[in-house]
This record gives C-alpha cells, structure tokens and sequence, in this order.
C-alpha cells in the first residue's frame, strides 16, 4: 500500500477532495481517515470549497455521530460543517451546527487535548463570524467576550495559542 500522498499523486494532475479521501481509506484505516480529514476540511474551508468541503464533512458528521456523540472531535466536526454551510450562506442550516460545535467543544474541553485547544477558539471564531455575517450584534459582543476569557485561561494553562 502506498505510504505517503507523494507515492499517490503524480505532478501536474490534480487531485479532487474525494479522490484524496478514497485513496486514504484504501491505504489507511477507518482511524486515520477521521483524523485527517477534518485537516483536509480546514484547508478546504481556507481556501473557499464550500461545496466539497459541506460533502466531506457531512459524510464524515453522519459517521461519527452515531458511533462518537461525545467525543469533542465530533463538535469540532459540526462547527466546520456550519463554516462550509456559512460559506455558502445556508445561515439557517448554518447556525444550529456551528452553536451545538462550539458549545459541544466548550462542554468537552477538559477531554481535548493540550495541542488541539485553540481548537475551540476556531470554533467561537467561526460563531463570531456567523454572528457579523447575519447581524446579530448583541451575540457577536458577547461571544467576543467570552473568546477573551477563554483565551486567557487557556494561555494561563500554558497553552500554546500560535
């Protein structure tokens, strides 16, 4: 089985989000897919592929669900599907996942791990930009509040915020 995404791609064509996804599961477990392709996903969303980005995620979302409900990873999931839907302003479809992320990861937060906390940040981050989004002022205060306490108690937990 191929080891690296170099032995997979050859130069000069282009890989879709899904073929880069089925080439993972047939080199690599189950457990790897899911932890890769919520990175895939944040690149996806940076770079505006709403659609492939709403696609993966929502497969991913229907996977883990039902086998992790309480797993933060799974919020973070939800948070990231509510970005991709933001980005293509489905705001209805948008603001339930991006809420239940955050909120998911907030009640989680003990159970994530030291180096994925800013994680959590990205997650209000994405609700603070929904809020500006769809003008919900008086939201977007407080959760710019609360992100400024977060990240001082996380900086005073020593975690490494860059």
């Amino acid at each position: 089985a191929p080891s690296s995404l170099n032995s997979w791609h050859h130069p000069g064509i282009p890989l879709e989000p899904r073929k880069i996804i089925e080439r993972f599961i047939a080199a690599n477990s189950k457990d790897h897919y899911e932890l890769a392709v919520p990175g895939l996903c944040r690149a996806l969303l940076s770079l505006k592929k709403w659609s492939e980005a709403v696609a993966v995620l929502g497969e991913l979302l229907a996977y883990r669900a039902p086998k992790q409900p309480d797993y933060w990873d799974t919020h973070e999931i939800r948070s990231l599907l509510g970005a991709a839907l933001m980005g293509q302003e489905r705001f209805s479809e948008a603001e339930p996942l991006l809420q239940s992320g955050y909120e998911g990861m907030l009640k989680r937060l003990k159970a994530i791990p030291i180096y994925d906390k800013p994680r959590l940040l990205e997650a209000l981050d994405r609700l603070i930009a929904f809020g500006e989004a769809t003008n919900k002022a008086e939201e977007v205060k407080a959760w710019k509040a609360k992100r400024v306490e977060i990240e001082t108690n996380l900086k005073s937990a020593g975690v490494d915020l860059k």
